[in-house]
């Protein structure tokens, strides 16, 4: 199983979960990084999440009744033969994982850089995620504050429930 697969299987369904809404979505990337993990796990013989099996045969159910093709009943494309667009659950996802990934600092985009000058941590974060960069670094940038935002709040309340 290669590093991407890996570090999905490390988060969890919650990331497949979240997959498999950007795919219904007709998120493409969304899609190919599900089907990608579903041909790795059955090619090493292991078995596949649960929610990713109701996924794919979800999709394989769409393409024998309804489907103009398999690449719309996977999520490969949309009606209009267009990505859609991530949900703000999704961005805001990739921005609490990436905050993690750099050890809770902000703006450590120019720390330990590749040739185009993207962070180590920002490119592995846009893999997982099965974005570009770019587009990690702009998720991540209009959604700290929020992710920011609900863990002080989610501190707050766990130190009040801690001194009752």
């Amino acid at each position: 199983m290669d590093r991407k697969n890996s570090l999905l299987a490390l988060l969890g369904e919650g990331v497949d979960d979240m997959l498999i809404q950007e795919a219904r979505r007709k998120h493409p990337d969304s899609a190919r990084q599900l089907l990608n993990q579903a041909i790795h796990l059955m090619q090493a013989g292991e078995p596949l999440p649960h929610n990713v099996s109701l996924w794919l045969a979800d999709c394989l159910s769409q393409v024998l009744e309804e489907a103009p093709n398999a690449g719309h009943a996977f999520g490969l494309v949309n009606s209009a033969g267009n990505p859609g667009k991530h949900s703000v659950e999704f961005q805001e996802l990739l921005a609490d994982i990436h905050h993690e990934k750099t050890g809770g600092t902000r703006g450590t985009f120019s720390e330990g850089c590749n040739r185009k000058g993207e962070s180590y941590a920002l490119t592995a974060t846009a893999e997982l995620f099965g974005v570009d960069a770019r587009t990690a670094k702009e998720y991540y940038k209009n959604n700290i504050e929020t992710v920011l935002e609900r863990r002080r709040i989610g501190d707050e309340l766990r130190d009040e429930n801690e001194e009752q």
